[in-house]
């Protein structure tokens, strides 16, 4: 599903409470998702495995990528 703090739904003429309160979040619906957490960067991963030399630099990388969405 994404990242919630980067994807927004789009409300014409919203003001910034309408978005919010259009999101997935708040819906009734959102008891029934079940929300995973991504624990390896596979597009890193499989650079990381053609490179190598550059492999421990690509893994910190993908590693920092996962800890900003949290």
């Amino acid at each position: 599903m994404g990242d919630f703090r980067q994807i927004l739904p789009v409300v014409r003429g919203g003001r910034q409470e309408d978005i919010v309160h259009e999101a997935i979040k708040t819906s009734e619906l959102w008891g029934l998702f079940t929300a995973l957490r991504l624990t390896i960067n596979m597009r890193v991963e499989c650079i990381a495995m053609n490179n190598p030399e550059r492999r421990d630099e690509l893994r910190s990388y993908s590693d920092w990528l996962l800890q900003v969405g949290e």
